[in-house]
């Protein structure tokens, strides 16, 4: 007769799991951390700023971000709908957030094809050598 309240909490139990699971899929990029650069450059030591994307770990940023956040909205397999807020690095004046919605899809744990909201998707790759 017990076994029924024992049945209810274990499958409580398994419902928190899936769900904390859950959230900790969808709490980060899998991606490894650095600096990636459009495939387009061969050496891509030898990019521009404007070609680079770095990941912390965490954040995805742009070469004059700083105090990036990225909230992964949804996630479909390999790719990932996130929001980007970061603030201008190096205003003389404190700087209002940018923030946008845009698509990953991590092709590996070094690629990615990053599309903004209203743009072309652009593949980018891990340059380990990137100053």
């Amino acid at each position: 007769m017990n076994q029924s309240p024992l049945r209810l909490k274990w499958a409580l139990v398994l419902i928190l799991a899936g769900g904390i699971a859950r959230a900790a899929d969808l709490a980060t990029l899998p991606l490894n951390p650095g600096t990636y650069v459009l495939a387009s450059y061969p050496r891509c030591e030898e990019a521009p700023l404007a070609a680079v994307v770095r990941f912390d770990g965490r954040s995805l940023a742009g070469p004059h971000d700083s105090n990036c956040r990225t909230e992964i909205l949804e996630r479909d397999g390999s790719t990932f709908r996130i929001r980007r807020g970061c603030r201008a690095d190096g205003a003389s004046q404190p700087s209002i957030p940018d923030e946008f919605v845009e698509t990953v899809q991590v092709k590996s744990r070094t690629a990615i094809v990053l599309t903004p909201a209203s743009g072309e998707p652009q593949n980018y790759a891990l340059c380990p050598g990137f100053r």
